[in-house]
């Protein structure tokens, strides 16, 4: 049981990362000024947040 216990919180705390990390890409878009770093960023992020609802 104890190492449920710890797959479990290994589990939650690499979803909480994987969260920070995506938004990590959101930020970059909102504070550049430059439209194809924005576009390209939007797209990468869209893509990561894909690849992590499908869980690859």
């Amino acid at each position: 049981m104890h190492n449920r216990s710890r797959l479990g919180n290994a589990l939650t705390y690499y979803t909480q990362l994987n969260k920070y990390l995506l938004n990590v890409s959101v930020l970059n878009a909102e504070i550049s000024s430059d439209a194809l770093v924005i576009k390209e960023t939007i797209a990468y992020c869209n893509f990561l947040q894909g690849k992590e609802g499908e869980g690859d």
